[in-house]
């Protein structure tokens, strides 16, 4: 084998090469970056299932609940659910709880 053969083989290796290291880092991103999404979307399970077990546990935020989404049926008019809880805890004269404010 001639030192042309030689090189033009060796020159086909490292062109191999280098595509399989590009395949691998494409499928390296796309597992790091579904785990990520995965992570960010726990994260954010956590987030409001601590947010409604805080609610749960205070009986004014229950009934307070209950009544901003009955609040648009008695007025005639349609609003918003901050525009309801608002005028509920306004109305009933209570404080907003820590984890509120």
């Amino acid at each position: 084998m001639n030192s042309a053969k030689l090189r033009d083989s060796l020159e086909l290796v490292g062109i191999a090469a280098v595509v399989l290291s590009l395949i691998f880092v494409a499928y390296e991103v796309r597992q790091n970056t579904i785990s990520a999404r995965a992570a960010a979307i726990q994260e954010i399970g956590i987030a409001t299932a601590e947010m409604w077990g805080e609610y749960a546990r205070d009986p004014a935020m229950i009934r307070l609940l209950g009544d901003a989404q009955t609040y648009p049926k008695m007025s005639g008019r349609p609003t918003t659910g901050r525009d309801s809880l608002q005028k509920c805890w306004h109305g009933r004269g209570l404080q907003k709880p820590d984890y509120c404010k």
